[in-house]
C-alpha cells in the first residue's frame, strides 16, 4: 500500500493471489476485467465449491469502504430504475460483488434508438434517488478530470492530449451554470458498456466513481460516447442522432428539462477527456483527433 488512496502493482498481485487462496477461487477462472495501476483492479472469478461467478474488486481502504457503503445504500433504495449488483462481502482491501447478467448496450448499438429512451428514463430516476454520502463532484472537479487524463497520456498521443488541455482553457462554462447545477446522485462513469439490457429493468455496473454533482455530468458523458461510437463506425450517423434524441426525450420525460448550454459544456468536457484516452490507443488516432475537433466546434 502506498497510501490510503493508492496501491502499487505488487500489492495488486499479492492481494489477488491471497484472495484466490482464502476465498477458495478456481485459479483458472480468474479473468482480469480492468486494472488501473495505483488505484484498483477488477476481476471475474468462480468459487471452486459452487462454480458461481462473482466480480471482485481490489482497491484502497478508503475506496473499498466508500463503494461498500454506496452499494449497500442502493440495495435499500426503491424506484431506482436499475438492477444493481449486490454486495456479497467486503473487507478493507477488497469487495465481492454479484455478477450482474445482461447484454451490454455496447453490443446492441444497432438498436440504439429503441433502447436509448428507457435508458434515459432510468438515469433520471437514479438522479432523483435519495443520495448516499458520496464525494462532491462539481464543475471544477470535472475540468480537473480532463486535465488529469491529458497529463497521463503517453506517446503517441501526448501532443494531441496537450492540445485537448489547451482547448479546455478556452472552453468557458455558461454563465450561471453553478447556480443551475443542483447536486444529484451521479454514477459518474455512465456510458454504453456500463448499461446491461434486460427484459424488465436495465442493469448498471461499476459504481466506483459514484458522486454527488450536476446531472449533466452523466448525461453529457453518455452523449459523448454516442459520438465516439459513431466515429468508430459502431453506430450509423442516423441511429446516433435518433439515439441521442430518444435518450434526451426519455430523460426529460422523468426529470426537469436540461439547460442546453450546460449540457453542451459538460458533453464537450467528456469529448476532450475521451480524446485524451483514445489518443494513445493504437489505431484510434483519427478518432481522438475528431473528438477533439468536435469539442472545439471544428467538426460535427
Amino acid at each position: 500500500m502506498t497510501g490510503e488512496g493508492r496501491m502499487d502493482a505488487v500489492t495488486f498481485e499479492e492481494e489477488l493471489q491471497e484472495m484466490v487462496r482464502v476465498r477458495g477461487l478456481a485459479a483458472d477462472s480468474v479473468h482480469v476485467l480492468a486494472c488501473r495501476p495505483g488505484r484498483r483492479m477488477t476481476f471475474l472469478a468462480s468459487e471452486k465449491s459452487t462454480q458461481v461467478s462473482r466480480v471482485y474488486k481490489i482497491m484502497s481502504r478508503k475506496h473499498a469502504a466508500r463503494l461498500a457503503m454506496i452499494l449497500s445504500h442502493l440495495a435499500m433504495a426503491s424506484d431506482i430504475g436499475w438492477r444493481i449488483p449486490k454486495l456479497i462481502d467486503w473487507s478493507d482491501r477488497w469487495l465481492e460483488i454479484e455478477y450482474l447478467r445482461g447484454t451490454p448496450l455496447f453490443e446492441s448499438l444497432e438498436n440504439l434508438p429503441s433502447h436509448a429512451g428507457p435508458v434515459g428514463e432510468s438515469l433520471a430516476l437514479l438522479h432523483d434517488t435519495n443520495p448516499p454520502a458520496a464525494p462532491l463532484h462539481d464543475l471544477d472537479a470535472e475540468r480537473k478530470v480532463v486535465l488529469k487524463a491529458a497529463s497521463r497520456c503517453r506517446e503517441p498521443g501526448a501532443a494531441l492530449a496537450a492540445r485537448a488541455a489547451a482547448a479546455l482553457e478556452t472552453l468557458s462554462a455558461p454563465e450561471g451554470a453553478d447556480d443551475r447545477s443542483d447536486p444529484v446522485f451521479l454514477h459518474r462513469d455512465f456510458y454504453d458498456k456500463q448499461v446491461l439490457l434486460d427484459d424488465v429493468y436495465p442493469g448498471l455496473i461499476d459504481w466506483d466513481c459514484a458522486a454527488i454533482g450536476p446531472r449533466c455530468v452523466d448525461v453529457g458523458n453518455f452523449l459523448a460516447h454516442v459520438t465516439l461510437r459513431r466515429l468508430q463506425g459502431r453506430v450509423s450517423p442516423a441511429n446516433a442522432r435518433l439515439g441521442r434524441d430518444a435518450f434526451l426525450s426519455g430523460y426529460e420525460s422523468s426529470a426537469r428539462s436540461l439547460d442546453a448550454g450546460d449540457l453542451a459544456y459538460f458533453e464537450n468536457l467528456a469529448l476532450l477527456r475521451l480524446a485524451c484516452v483514445y489518443a494513445e490507443r493504437p489505431g484510434e488516432e483519427q478518432t481522438a483527433s475528431s473528438l477533439l475537433a468536435i469539442a472545439r466546434g471544428a467538426e460535427s
